[in-house]
């Protein structure tokens, strides 16, 4: 039989070192010092305390390229948000420039009709027929009344 540690192959999500602690199956019936019953189920022995295992400890290397990381994810998430706000911002301006820009023309061409409107309003020949709808004459033309 193979040692664990010769059959341990690395994966994207692991280490290029083998785990830390191997389980042990030895297949023989008796696991840890206890006989099993029937079916292989360790028969219930005395409590033992079981204490986690600690963790390795990070060595200063790894520390420092750890926060570092933690420091460029976050320089990356401020300068996403702020990008989207610019962009949120500009897109904003974009829509008001058009709008304005349509306002601008429709006043423009409200302007040009209604100087229009008084250029023909204001013409002599439309005064003149105007007045002479509403029975208005010249002074010369009617008779004029001077009382002394």
């Amino acid at each position: 039989m193979m040692p664990a540690t010769q059959n341990y192959k690395p994966t994207a999500f692991s280490t290029a070192s083998p785990p830390h602690r191997l389980p042990l199956r030895t297949g023989t019936g008796v696991e840890r010092g206890r006989e099993t019953t029937r079916g292989g189920v360790p028969s219930p022995g005395p409590a033992r305390s079981t204490r986690p295992v600690a963790a390795p400890g990070r060595s200063r290397a790894e520390t420092m390229k750890l926060s570092l990381m933690v420091c460029c994810a976050g320089f990356c998430t401020i300068a996403g948000f702020a990008y989207l706000s610019c962009y949120v911002m500009m897109t904003n301006e974009a829509y008001r420039h058009a709008r304005l820009s349509s306002m601008y023309w429709q006043e423009t061409q409200k302007s040009q009709h209604l100087r229009h409107q008084q250029t023909v309003a204001n013409a002599p020949a439309v005064i003149e027929a105007q007045a002479t709808n509403l029975g208005m004459v010249r002074p010369d033309e009617k008779q004029t009344i001077t009382i002394r």
